[in-house]
């Protein structure tokens, strides 16, 4: 284990911890190669399966996905399996390749905040545990919104400081 400091905002409880590089992007890169490790588990496999309840207890039950930080795409995966027309993005080449492996063709090399019109509006937008990565956080969730249908939803999760380990 190595010890980590970070700043606690008093108000809600935010926790920030530095990462090893000054770049947000960087260190999701990094971290790819831990994901593809986990990938399969039946610990990754019961939260991706977790995160599909939650969009179907949205009323997500069907439609398009947007994946923003896909990662290897473990979730995408499984909805598409599932029925869903899904799309993910990621920052990593390397995570990419390893998705596009997994017959996700949709898939594409960008930054969150480089995401342009060549994509058509989405049921649902999820942003797992990727949040934390991006620099302009208020800019991405606003063009978000504009990539929803009227109807969509946004999922966004991000890492419990308390369970951070190293």
């Amino acid at each position: 284990r190595q010890s980590f400091s970070g700043l606690v905002c008093g108000e809600c409880g935010y926790v920030s911890v530095p990462t090893t590089t000054a770049n947000p992007y960087e260190t999701a890169i990094e971290m790819t190669e831990h994901f593809v490790q986990l990938s399969g588990t039946l610990e990754s496999t019961a939260l991706c399966a977790t995160r599909l309840a939650l969009l179907q207890g949205l009323g997500v039950s069907g439609g398009s996905i947007l994946d923003i930080g896909c990662s290897v795409g473990e979730f995408l995966k499984m909805a598409q399996d599932y029925g869903y027309l899904v799309t993910g993005v990621d920052c990593s080449p390397w995570a990419v390749v390893h998705a596009r492996a997994r017959g996700l063709h949709d898939t594409h090399l960008m930054r969150a905040e480089n995401l342009n019109g060549q994509f058509k509006p989405f049921d649902a937008v999820t942003l797992f545990d990727s949040l934390e990565h991006v620099t302009d956080v208020q800019g991405l969730l606003v063009h978000v919104r504009s990539l929803l249908v009227p109807e969509g939803v946004v999922v966004i999760s991000t890492p419990d400081a308390g369970g951070v380990s190293w």
